[in-house]
């Protein structure tokens, strides 16, 4: 009994670690991702080198952005103390992202659109052929 209790732990940490670490492995390709977009969009990367800058880093919203004014101009601000990075952007750079990722959403709808119009198109393909290997092979089926 105290083995089983033992074994049932053991299989509850590995799995919860498992998923812990998919979780991460899964958010790490979006993150590199958001990260290039900004840069092309023309925010600056600002490195947390120092651990007053870390501290700093980590005291902002992590990965959303922050307005800022300084100087009377705005300034948007992505923090990620994960990778020890800020992006600091203007307004016109914040649009051109906004832009960017709405252009984005259109591509990947209509490319789920496309997959789900290929997938009917293949359904229909396989139905056809069945109807038709169906009536094929009824006749022959008596003899």
């Amino acid at each position: 009994m105290k083995n089983l209790k033992i074994n049932y732990l053991v299989a509850t940490l590995i799995l919860t670690a498992t998923f812990l670490i998919s979780c991460a492995v899964i958010q790490q390709p979006r993150a590199y991702e958001t990260q290039t977009a900004l840069a092309v969009c023309g925010f600056k990367q600002k490195l947390a080198n120092t651990p007053e800058k870390l501290h700093k880093l980590k005291e902002l919203p992590q990965r959303k952005f922050t307005m800022r004014e300084h100087k009377g101009t705005n300034y948007y601000l992505y923090a990620n103390a994960h990778q020890k990075c800020l992006f600091i952007g203007t307004e016109k750079a914040y649009q051109s992202y906004q832009k960017s990722e709405i252009q984005k959403q259109i591509v990947d709808n209509n490319r789920t659109a496309n997959s789900k119009n290929e997938a009917a198109a293949a359904a229909g393909r396989v139905e056809a052929f069945n109807w038709a290997v169906g009536d094929m092979w009824v006749p022959w089926m008596y003899y």
